[in-house]
């Protein structure tokens, strides 16, 4: 028997902190290793599949985020048992979060090997998770209207941060008498990916709310809470996949087309802010 193994304390961690670890080999009987190695990997790639006459193509589109080598060993006899060798890789401060998306994903991974002459190479592969620190954002405020039968419809976002895990307050407010069945509130997220030359644009709705006309306020504003989660996708900037998330809230018009507006928003960390008593009668949808 001839085994592989790779131990870490914990698999989430943030950039700027350190990785340890140790590499374990575990045989029967003692071999000779020509190169015991570890390599921690990151990589973003794309993957977009496009039709070339009666056939598919997938492109794909790599970049390395980090690539840190250490060797152990060569060419040295391991003996009988369980050996160790200790590691730490320091990892960078600007690294994105891990991802999986429609068309891209960002990964992060441990590699040990052993290589053997005349036989397969033991080997242990142990994946990373690399969560995002929210950056603390200045908030900036939003402000539209939409026409409706008879009326306006008055919506404002006292901030444009959105922290996920905590709710995401919008005011709307009612002017003269719009023919409206409510107003419906609708937290998307988009992600644009491209490879070699191809690019594409996905789009979800991600939590999704609808208020009644009749739990509106004329003349006065009325703060409404989307719920949000920390569970969501990361926001990311890279040359080849960006990710992004907005609010889009429609005027609910009967017997016509509907009015909506979307609102652009930054994900980040911003003081929560204190939401109106009401006795609104609201349901969250949330897909996760």
């Amino acid at each position: 028997m001839r085994q592989i193994d790779i131990r870490v304390p914990r698999q989430h961690y943030a950039p700027g902190e350190s990785v340890r670890g140790e590499v374990v080999a575990k045989c029967d009987n003692p071999f000779n290793c020509n190169r015991l190695s570890l390599l921690l990997l990151g990589t973003a790639e794309t993957r977009i599949k496009i039709r070339i006459g009666d056939s598919y193509y997938t492109c794909r589109e790599t970049g390395k985020l980090v690539n840190e080598y250490v060797e152990f060993c060569l060419n040295t006899e391991i003996p009988e048992g369980e050996s160790t060798w200790p590691f730490e890789f320091q990892l960078p401060e600007d690294l994105p979060p891990s991802y999986v998306g429609s068309h891209g994903e960002v990964s992060y991974k441990l590699y040990a090997k052993a290589e053997i002459s005349w036989a397969l190479d033991p080997t242990r592969q142990v994946p990373l998770w690399m969560r995002s620190e929210p950056q603390h954002l200045p908030p900036r405020p939003l402000r539209s209207s939409l026409e409706a039968k008879s009326g306006m419809v008055e919506v404002e976002l006292p901030r444009d941060v959105l922290s996920l895990g905590e709710p995401l307050p919008v005011r709307i407010m009612l002017r003269q008498d719009p023919r409206i069945r409510g107003a419906r509130f609708e937290l998307r997220f988009t992600e644009w990916a491209r490879a070699e030359g191809h690019e594409r644009r996905t789009r979800r709705t991600i939590s999704s709310l609808f208020v009644k006309k009749d739990e509106l306020s004329y003349e006065s504003w009325a703060t409404i809470p989307v719920e949000t989660s920390d569970q969501w996708p990361p926001v990311l900037d890279l040359p080849f996949l960006k990710t992004s998330y907005s609010l889009k809230v429609t005027a609910d018009i009967p017997w016509a087309f509907d009015r909506s507006k979307t609102f652009p928003l930054r994900v980040g960390a911003s003081q929560r802010d204190a939401f109106e008593d009401s006795d609104f009668d609201f349901s969250i949808e949330a897909w996760q």
